[in-house]
């Protein structure tokens, strides 16, 4: 099955790469597939192609599900962003560009995993980043833009919206 990824600018995505998680807000061990780009100097987006599960507590809507993946690869910066010392005057932003529409691929396979839909629409939000002396992160969230080419937000009977704003 091809990637799907957010082609709003021309910069070509890195990946896919994959690491094993436990998710923060539920404790439901994940392999989460995700690829990363540079689109300028201190602009670093990152996006999840695909979220496997173990099938135990994992949260029971596909919303809640990616919404802690993002959040746990943003924790443990999983892409290995630069995170400049806070107050030497780098700007940094780490982007989420996230799919509003997901589903479950084969419902039936041994290993749930949830992949974007085709030609969905997009979500990016930005947030500007610095780390404190004891390694903890310092994060400004910016506004949450939708890009949608096709002027509608998952219209597939298959898929499920994510809400960007959570």
């Amino acid at each position: 099955m091809p990637i799907r990824v957010a082609h709003y600018t021309s910069v070509a995505w890195s990946g896919p790469f994959t690491v094993d998680v436990s998710l923060e807000g539920s404790g439901c061990y994940v392999r989460i597939c995700y690829c990363t780009r540079m689109t300028s100097p201190g602009n670093y987006d990152f996006t999840i192609t695909e979220i496997q599960t173990d099938g135990g507590d994992c949260p029971p809507d596909i919303n809640t599900l990616v919404h802690e993946a993002y959040q746990t690869l943003f924790d443990q910066n999983s892409m290995g962003f630069p995170c400049p010392p806070c107050g030497d005057g780098t700007v940094v932003y780490w982007r989420e560009v996230g799919a509003t529409c997901w589903f479950q691929n084969d419902p039936g396979a041994p290993v749930p995993a949830f992949v974007p839909c085709p030609d969905p629409c997009w979500c990016m939000t930005p947030y500007r980043v610095c780390c404190n002396d004891d390694g903890s992160k310092t994060t400004i969230q910016g506004a949450t833009v939708l890009f949608c080419p096709g002027g509608t937000t998952c219209n597939d009977p298959n898929c499920s919206q994510i809400d960007c704003t959570q």
